[in-house]
């Protein structure tokens, strides 16, 4: 998986579920929209990995190879682990930003620097936190080039204070309550308080977030969208308008 790729996912996310709003009433059924949503994106990704709506429906979480019932991985296990490594997870931060620059396969990433690499460019792109403009790069780059492993050590451990978007994703990972009774999960959608900004992609050009993208980045899986979109229409009862993939599903202002 490319990291072009993956924004294009948290692209979809962002155009169908973070930006229009529903009515409040319709909380409930945007909830299972976002389901559908997450399932058609799962249906995209290596095996490893899935994606779900958080205890507010609209914020997308990634699981790595667990039940839906287990936690989400976490940006504060993810670094405590790149931390605890020899030279302070320079290595790590080197592997990241190889990726990021087309250098090294993902494939070649350990597990944990996948799981890094797909929240960073999936959930955080759904979320309006693209990578081109987070600062990521410059934080890996200041990692890469520490004076010393404790430096590296001190980065990592101190990822919110030069990675903003790492703080607001590791509040909903505590907040996340599944419910192991269905996998229709009954989520809080909470209160809408959170400034995000536009979603863009990698290379900075702003992207109509319409339609998945295929590994070599082409268009793809429309149809299935389509379908899904159709199914959110009847769930909705015609409040979202037939051939509009665009208002698929939306954010309530709760």
């Amino acid at each position: 998986m490319t990291p072009e790729f993956l924004i294009n996912l948290g692209e979809m996310w962002f155009a169908h579920i973070r930006i229009r709003p529903l009515p409040a009433a319709e909380g409930e059924a945007n909830r299972r929209v976002a389901l559908r949503l997450a399932s058609h994106i799962t249906d995209q990704l290596n095996e490893n990995f899935s994606l779900v709506p958080g205890k507010r429906w609209y914020e997308p979480l990634v699981h790595y190879g667990m039940g839906d019932d287990d936690a989400p991985p976490s940006y504060e296990n993810l670094v405590s682990s790149f931390a605890r490594s020899g030279d302070g997870g320079q290595a790590d931060a080197r592997a990241i930003l190889g990726w990021m620059e087309g250098e090294i396969d993902f494939e070649n990433l350990t597990a944990d620097q996948q799981i890094f690499a797909v929240i960073t460019h999936l959930a955080e792109t759904g979320r309006g936190m693209a990578p081109r403009g987070s600062g990521l790069a410059q934080f890996l780059d200041q990692i890469i080039n520490a004076p010393n492993r404790n430096r590296a050590r001190y980065l990592w451990r101190n990822i919110t204070r030069h990675y903003s978007p790492a703080l607001k994703y590791d509040q909903d990972t505590r907040n996340f309550v599944p419910d192991s009774s269905s996998s229709e999960s009954d989520y809080d959608s909470g209160s809408y308080s959170d400034d995000y900004g536009s979603s863009s992609g990698y290379d900075g050009e702003e992207s109509s977030g319409s339609g998945l993208a295929s590994e070599d980045g082409t268009a793809d899986g429309t149809s299935g969208l389509s379908d899904l979109m159709d199914a959110a229409e009847e769930e909705l009862g015609g409040a979202v308008a037939g051939g509009d993939l665009a208002t698929l599903a939306e954010v309530a202002l709760l």
